[in-house]
């Protein structure tokens, strides 16, 4: 199993926890549910054809409106969530649901930019290309490089090594002579 093939693995997994916890109090809509589902089955689909390019591609723009959505829903729910939520009538127990399902929607929004990259690097190490050549020279690549041929027969040519020339039949030769 190459390096690629098990963080795409990781990523599903951990989107897979991370959005069942943020769901777990219902101050976000079902758009919220439903989009990260979606990203869920992406990221399967993803693992499932190990060789497509054109999976991760949509994977990785599904994640990144999905960062959208996340941003617009949470800055439009929240607010009244929290006034529901953390008013003095509330017992503490649910107070408590809340922040943590709060808590891992913001942490799920968080680890997506890191899993965008990830994507691209799947997408690159699968042969996909973009219009121009994206490099992060910080996050190192995995998988499959795409270097020029190396021998590692040992046998080097050389300018100053003589090569045979072709071989002559002599049989061939005494034939176009009658003598």
């Amino acid at each position: 199993m190459n390096i690629s093939s098990m963080l795409l693995k990781v990523v599903v997994i951990a989107h897979f926890f991370l959005t069942t916890w943020a769901c777990t109090e219902s101050f976000l809509p079902t758009s919220y549910m439903y989009m990260n589902i979606g990203l869920m089955l992406f990221g399967t689909v993803c693992i499932v054809f190990p060789e497509s390019t054109d999976i991760v591609l949509v994977y990785l723009i599904t994640l990144l409106l999905s960062v959208i959505n996340d941003i617009i829903l949470l800055a439009i729910y929240q607010p009244h969530a929290n006034a529901t939520w953390e008013g003095t009538d509330q017992p503490y127990d649910l107070r408590n649901t809340y922040r943590f399902s709060l808590g891992m929607s913001i942490v799920n929004l968080m680890i997506k930019p890191v899993t965008a990259l990830i994507l691209y690097r799947v997408y690159k190490d699968r042969g996909g290309e973009f219009g121009g050549n994206i490099t992060i020279p910080a996050f190192p690549s995995f998988g499959k490089k795409r270097e020029t041929y190396e021998n590692i027969d040992g046998t080097s040519q050389s300018k100053d090594v003589e090569t045979a020339s072709p071989h002559h039949n002599i049989d061939h030769e005494g034939e176009n002579n009658p003598s």
